[in-house]
């Protein structure tokens, strides 16, 4: 919850700034969120929440994706599956938390549901690119 928080945070701030991807930080901000994300996934990998071969399977197909169509699109589409990764295994072991956490993710999409829409339209073009001749 904490990485969604700061992560919308950290984005509005920087637009507010008119700084966003001007910064080192604003540049790197799609490396930092897969380095989080991916360091989510080795824990819920080695926790045994999930299976390695199901862990393995999603790493390769997101790194053939990429490979395919190298887009900010492309890694933000690979991510949002495994940002609802710690919910969704709450919801399992721990309901109240989990309860807790897709009602702060709802709070949060109602925050920031401009920023929400980008991504996903940011998201659909990118696959969309997959599936176009060229």
């Amino acid at each position: 919850m904490s990485g969604w928080t700061t992560d919308s945070v950290d984005g509005h701030l920087a637009r507010w700034a008119g700084s966003e991807g001007r910064t080192t930080i604003g540049r790197s901000d799609i490396v930092v969120d897969a380095v989080f994300t991916l360091g989510g996934l080795a824990y819920f990998l080695l926790a045994g929440f999930v299976a390695p071969w199901l862990g393995l399977a999603y790493l390769t197909a997101a790194l053939v994706v990429f490979v395919i169509a190298p887009r900010r699109a492309t890694v933000i589409t690979f991510e949002a599956p495994l940002a609802a990764l710690p919910a969704i295994v709450s919801l399992a072991y721990r309901p109240t938390l989990g309860a807790i956490m897709i009602a702060w993710a709802a709070v949060m999409l109602l925050l920031d549901y401009q920023r929400f829409r980008w991504r996903l339209g940011n998201s659909a073009n990118g696959i969309g690119h997959l599936f176009r001749r060229r």
